[in-house]
């Protein structure tokens, strides 16, 4: 999981979008796998993308 997080600070926003993308994956099978995402300290870098310029990375942060 840490290593999906450190991408999200990566140069390119295509590596962000599918580091998002398998967090959502994650996040969507078990509450272990959400606790691991809010242990690591993820929920914060994941709502920075919020109000991203990008439709597609909004997507995977909104609710639909």
């Amino acid at each position: 999981m840490y290593d999906l997080l450190k991408l999200l600070d990566h140069n390119f926003e295509e590596v962000k979008f599918e580091a998002l993308w398998c967090m959502t994956n994650i996040a969507s099978s078990n509450s272990d796998h959400v606790n691991s995402i809010v242990i690591k300290d993820g929920i914060p870098k994941i709502l920075k993308f919020v109000d991203s310029t990008i439709i597609e990375i909004q997507s995977q942060v909104r609710p639909n």
